[in-house]
């Protein structure tokens, strides 16, 4: 079964991209300089989160593991 992505919205800030799930900041996204075409995860403590595809793709990631991190 394919996980729920929870509504989230994608705001450019300063050189990258803050995920937002409602009011709380899930994280931010950012394109990896050293290799096109991936996108930085990072999420709302700084950790590294690892690389995405896409910029769509990296936004639900974070939004996904931001919502499973508070129901745990």
């Amino acid at each position: 079964m394919k996980p729920t992505i929870p509504d989230h919205t994608v705001e450019p800030s300063d050189g990258h991209f803050v995920v937002k799930v409602g009011t709380h900041t899930a994280g931010t996204i950012s394109e990896d300089k050293e290799h096109p075409g991936l996108w930085f995860v990072i999420d709302e403590q700084g950790a590294f989160m690892g690389r995405q595809m896409s910029k769509e793709r990296a936004a639900e990631f974070l939004a996904a593991w931001f919502v499973a991190d508070e129901d745990s």
